[in-house]
Formats: C-alpha cells, structure tokens, sequence
C-alpha cells in the first residue's frame, strides 16, 4: 500500500477548521484517491487532487481522545477498469454553509506509491483502510457513511463462526446448543398456546351447561 507519511491540512481545511470552532458542522463525506505526481508546489494550496481516479465511501469513524478522529473507507477497484499509481490521497469534507466539497487533508506518496490494479488484470481488491486525522472540535464531527459497505472484519467473523451468544444469560453456545434452545422455547410456545386453546373450550362447554 502507498506510504504517504501524513496529511497536511490543506487552506480550504483550515477554514473548514475555523467554522468547526465556531459551532458548525465539519462532515467528512469521501475519501479520493488519484496518481497525480506533485513536484515543488505546496501541498496545502491544493483545492483538489491533481488527477483523481478512485473515489472511496466511507465506512466508519470513530472519535479518539486527543481530537483525534479515525476514519475507515472501502477501497476497491471492483468498477476501476484500468489500473493506476497510487499517489495522491484526499480527504473530502462538506462545506456547511455552501454544501460545496472541500479538499480538507491532502497527501502525496511520490516514491512510495503503489500501483492498484484494474478490475480485469488480476484479483479484485477489497480493503478497509483506516486514517487518523487531528481535529479542533470533535464534538461538531459527522462523516456520510455507508452502511451497506460496513463489514465484520475476519477475526469477528471466526468468532462468530462456531458460537452464538445467548443474549439472556450472557454465556457462549454452540451452534447445536443454539439450535437445540431455540427449539425448546418453539415447542414451550406452542405448548403454552395449545394449553391456553384448552382453557377456553373448556370454559366455553363448562358456560354451555
């Protein structure tokens, strides 16, 4: 994976950063990824990437102490029909006041970018990356996440893989044991409901005579 040794926040960042302090809303809506390569102008001029190729939805966000806040997107080249270097990443914020998008952190690998293949090449590609961004008001952060691209990461899913949690008495079960309880407690239901069926008719022949 590039290496790109930090985010600068870029000018536009910084006011998005002022307008945070005062109250507003700072929401991170996309990640951007392009293979523009950047010679002697300062990164934190930029307003956009020099050539974006990939844009990645958000996953998650979760607010560390320190201001820090980390952000997890799906990068895949699933719809990327030719490959490309990996150069250049952007965080992509939403104005509040215009609704516009703003280029908030900028990062540039140059020599230590990473070449991501097209869909057609070789395997496709699916990862979570995550990224820590510094923040001066974490209470006004929000991020547009999709949730239908929130997954288990591998550990969570071998956890669950062989055991279910019995969310009554909070003690780990087999997939059997699940199996065999959920059927107990079907069949005391139904044996409830047949016994209450009972009741009635039998109050119902008792009120006949």
């Amino acid at each position: 994976m590039s290496v790109f040794g930090g985010l600068m926040l870029t000018n536009s960042g910084r006011n998005l950063e002022a307008k945070a302090q005062l109250g507003k809303a700072l929401k991170f809506k996309r990640i951007a990824l392009g293979d523009g390569q950047i010679t002697t102008e300062s990164m934190i001029t930029r307003n956009s990437l020099i050539n974006e190729v990939l844009s990645a939805e958000i996953t998650g966000m979760q607010i560390a102490k320190d201001n820090i806040v980390t952000i997890t997107f799906y990068l895949t080249n699933q719809d990327l029909e030719k490959g490309f270097v990996w150069r250049e990443l952007g965080v992509i914020a939403e104005d509040p006041d215009t609704k516009e998008e703003i280029l908030y952190n900028y990062g540039n690998a140059r020599q230590n970018s990473e070449y991501i293949c097209g869909a057609n090449e070789q395997d496709i590609l699916e990862l979570n990356v995550s990224i820590d961004l510094i923040v001066s008001n974490v209470e006004n952060v929000t991020a547009s996440i999709n949730n239908s691209l929130v997954f288990a990461t591998k550990q969570e899913l071998n956890e669950l893989k062989d055991t279910k949690v019995d969310k009554e008495e909070g003690k780990g079960l087999s997939t059997n044991d699940f199996t065999n309880n959920y059927k107990n407690t079907l069949d005391d239901l139904i044996t409830t409901i047949d016994n209450r069926v009972d009741q009635k008719i039998q109050g119902a022949l008792e009120a006949s005579y």
